[in-house]
């Protein structure tokens, strides 16, 4: 395996912590999207050379497709498809970490 060339270690840390929690509600759904959100913004921060024309506009479209996608009201939602939608953005996000060499903290 490759080496790393970023590492998101305290926020993806708790992005983790907040995905492996036993009673994920809406709410809780909200609050990854954030972490998500959080963290690709960081990243967008640390980017270096030929990365940062690379990568920033795809961490952008990301970004705002997110934002989308998180619930505004959760009384207007259904939990089981949030999560669907948000597992789908989950792949998407690990896979354009792993694909870009993004370390994301245990």
């Amino acid at each position: 395996m490759g080496k790393w060339k970023y590492k998101l270690e305290d926020e993806g840390k708790q992005l983790r912590k907040l995905i492996d929690e036993d009673d994920l509600t809406l709410e809780a759904v909200i609050v990854v999207y954030n972490q998500m959100i959080t963290c690709l913004k960081l990243l967008k921060m640390k980017l270096i050379g030929r990365d940062k024309n690379d990568l920033t506009y795809e961490i952008d479209s990301m970004i705002e497709d997110y934002q989308l996608a998180c619930p505004e009201n959760t009384d207007a939602y259904n939990y089981y498809e949030e999560e669907d939608i948000l597992n789908f953005n989950l792949r998407g996000f690990y896979d354009f970490c792993d694909d870009n060499r993004v370390w994301i903290g245990l």
